[in-house]
């Protein structure tokens, strides 16, 4: 476990060339080579929750000595395979850990599975999924671990589980979103590269949903020319039951003092310099007592790298901490 904030070398120092290198394919191909055991053990599981309602995709790897298990999330318009889930799963692989890769509704190659629309306020089919893998897929500690939306997500679902599975050891939030309708203007608000790549992404998801939904998506929920906000406020009052966009913003925030009463052991990490989550909402947290908030200067949006063919800053951070805890356990 590493107690020393990152610091990136001179080249990679830009928090543009941080958060690029978050998702580099080039990456993401090193992480895809560097354990084939690992994918060698995935299998697909298909999680039927909500009263049997909807089903949600985990990739599961089964470790032969298994320590315990991570729960891993994506990010908005990520999969299992982003490089920076890769990255994590690979290294605690390495250190014993089996692994499920939770997809979200719509990401991946899942739009087929539910007829509505994934949107981020749909939590109680994320929770109710990681309450089926924590009893019974593996005995052991479960640790979870997400990244921007997916540290969003998991923050959240370690607050609802909590009382209900004494499983979750630790839950880790990697540039996790704090107040959605600043993360999405600041988006806006960054290098237009930043607003196109998720415009990009998210249409052409819409337009899988359409294909294997025509009747219910007939009418192409994509329009030309709308920037994020904007398409989030559309969609948000055509496709689900908020009043307006704000209370859909409202319904997954993670701002303030929601996470207080967070029992379970939590690590947070933010970058001062991230493009995508203003740093300010990190100050206005009001944290429980065995919460740790991190936030290092430099990292940009889930970069952090520091090595480009070896784990993260964060990577590095998650699995120490983990392998410690069950260094911990075993004395």
């Amino acid at each position: 476990m590493t107690d020393s904030p990152f610091n990136a070398p001179k080249l990679l120092r830009n928090r543009h060339v941080q958060s690029f290198l978050a998702s580099s394919g080039l990456r993401r191909k090193r992480f895809l080579n560097q354990t084939p055991a690992l994918h060698a053990a995935t299998e697909e599981r298909i999680f039927s929750v909500l009263d049997e309602s909807t089903q949600l995709q985990g990739m599961y790897s089964k470790h032969p000595e298994s320590r315990g298990l991570a729960v891993l999330f994506h990010g908005w318009e990520g999969s299992v395979d982003s490089t920076y889930l890769l990255d994590l799963a690979a290294a605690l692989w390495e250190s014993g850990l089996s692994i499920c890769r939770l997809h979200f509704r719509d990401h991946g190659a899942t739009h087929h599975l539910n007829e509505g629309l994934f949107h981020s306020c749909r939590l109680d089919e994320v929770v109710d999924a990681v309450g089926q893998i924590c009893e019974e897929i593996e005995t052991g500690p479960v640790f979870l671990a997400g990244f921007s939306l997916g540290g969003n997500f998991a923050l959240r679902v370690a607050r609802q589980l909590q009382d209900k599975t004494d499983r979750i050891r630790h839950v880790f939030g990697i540039c996790p979103v704090i107040d959605p309708g600043k993360s999405l203007k600041a988006i806006e608000d960054a290098l237009w590269h930043y607003e196109a790549y998720f415009l990009l992404k998210w249409r052409r998801s819409l337009k899988i949903k359409q294909t294997h939904f025509p009747e219910q998506y007939r009418h192409a929920p994509v329009r030309r020319g709308l920037r994020l906000v904007d398409m989030t406020a559309y969609l948000v009052e055509e496709y689900t039951d908020f009043a307006n966009v704000d209370d859909y913003f409202n319904g997954y925030a993670i701002k303030g003092d929601y996470l207080s009463d967070l029992r379970i052991d939590a690590t947070i990490v933010a970058c001062a310099d991230d493009p995508v989550i203003p740093i300010d909402d990190f100050h206005d947290l009001k944290l429980a007592s065995q919460t740790r908030l991190i936030i290092n200067p430099q990292g940009g949006h889930c970069g952090m790298v520091d090595q480009l063919w070896g784990p993260s800053w964060a990577t590095r951070l998650i699995n120490g901490k983990i392998s410690t805890l069950l260094s911990a356990k075993t004395r």
